[in-house]
């Protein structure tokens, strides 16, 4: 198994406002949209100033690793297509609450899953999956047009935040 790197350049909320990317994400109806498709009775806006609304860049030879998502729902837009590769690669529901799957979760990561699923998007695509139960990555850039994504964060609590741990973490600064 060849190992990938994550590597990519992210815009947070805080350097975001203003944007019609955060006024989107803001739209209650979109939430409530996103709460119906995903079988909620109510979803809501990330109340963290750094992880509630990201805009990631990927340039040429750039990659997202597999990984599960902190949010229960994982909501992106996709703004730019590059000019190839960046798919979307996924397993949905490969673990639960109740079974982390460690199994099936090797078998993704050894390239032997017949369950996985790629899709190449398209700018302008809405993509709504359970990202803490689905892995997923994104796979190398090739060309000089780069991925850019937007990635929303929505809870069915309201009021989350990361905590200045967390912020570091992901960001490498914290508010």
């Amino acid at each position: 198994m060849a190992e990938v790197k994550t590597s990519n350049r992210t815009l947070c909320a805080d350097q975001l406002l203003g944007n019609p990317v955060v006024s989107i994400y803001e739209w209650q109806p979109l939430a409530e949209f996103i709460a119906l498709v995903m079988g909620e009775s109510e979803l809501h806006t990330m109340k963290d100033a750094l992880a509630r609304v990201n805009v990631m860049a990927y340039k040429e030879g750039e990659s997202l690793n597999w990984h599960f998502d902190r949010s229960e729902f994982t909501t992106t837009l996709l703004l730019q297509a590059p000019q190839s590769g960046g798919e979307f690669e996924y397993r949905t529901n490969l673990r639960s609450e109740e079974d982390p799957n460690y199994k099936g979760v090797s078998q993704l990561l050894l390239g032997s899953d017949p369950l996985k699923c790629s899709i190449n998007p398209k700018p302008g695509t809405l993509n709504v999956f359970r990202g803490i139960n689905t892995p997923h990555r994104v796979t190398k850039i090739e060309g000089s047009k780069e991925r850019i994504i937007a990635v929303y964060s929505y809870y069915d609590n309201p009021g989350v935040k990361f905590s200045p741990e967390e912020q570091i973490g992901f960001y490498g600064r914290a508010l």
